[in-house]
């Protein structure tokens, strides 16, 4: 693995970087997504709310698939 290879992967398990990865599968999808960067880091590594394993980085689970990734529709899920 190059020094480039690692620096991708590395920001890509970064708070920023899992914000931006679901921001933009939001908005491919056409689902809402208002959550912040700050949401973000008070998510970060938080047990799973269905098993309470401890969660790497971030998993966020859509109560309500439609409604998308807004503030009171999500949980953290390790699945």
């Amino acid at each position: 693995m190059t020094k480039i290879q690692i620096s991708q992967k590395k920001y890509q398990t970064s708070v920023k970087g899992k914000f931006r990865e679901y921001k933009y599968v939001a908005k491919r999808r056409g689902l809402k997504f208002n959550l912040t960067i700050d949401d973000f880091y008070k998510y970060w590594q938080k047990p799973c709310w269905y098993c309470g394993y401890q969660i790497r980085t971030i998993g966020l689970d859509r109560i309500i698939n439609s409604k998308g990734y807004i503030k009171g529709n999500i949980r953290l899920a390790c699945y």
